[in-house]
């Protein structure tokens, strides 16, 4: 995805189609999360962009894929409570990810709690 494009639709696994939102506004990521009992699964890259999606919808590795991100990203579940980060992920070093992307920083979300659960 380039920046022209702050969405994309993909054929998913599980469902037909799912959108996957890249770099979204504290305002896209809130109506995101209140879309959803699931949570918001979501990947940050190593350029600090972030995609992010209804959790319910696909595997971090399918849009990773989709989106050749290869394995050079950041995992991550979003909930309005916490954080959840692969159990083999330094919890300074995903704080510091968090930090990178502007969205996540101006809801406050690198301040969360972080659970080890993915």
């Amino acid at each position: 995805m380039n920046e022209a494009e702050d969405v994309v639709e993909l054929k998913g696994r599980y469902t037909p189609r799912y959108r996957v939102l890249y770099n979204p506004t504290p305002l896209e990521l809130e109506q995101l999360l209140s879309s959803t009992p699931y949570g918001v699964r979501g990947l940050i890259d190593h350029h600090g962009d972030l995609y992010v999606w209804d959790g319910e919808q696909a595997l971090h590795s399918d849009v990773a894929d989709h989106l050749g991100l290869g394995k050079s990203y950041h995992s991550l579940v979003i909930d309005w409570k916490y954080i959840s980060v692969p159990h083999n992920v330094l919890k300074r070093d995903i704080r510091d990810v968090l930090k990178s992307n502007s969205t996540l920083t101006a809801m406050k979300f690198h301040k969360y709690p972080l659970v080890s659960e993915l």
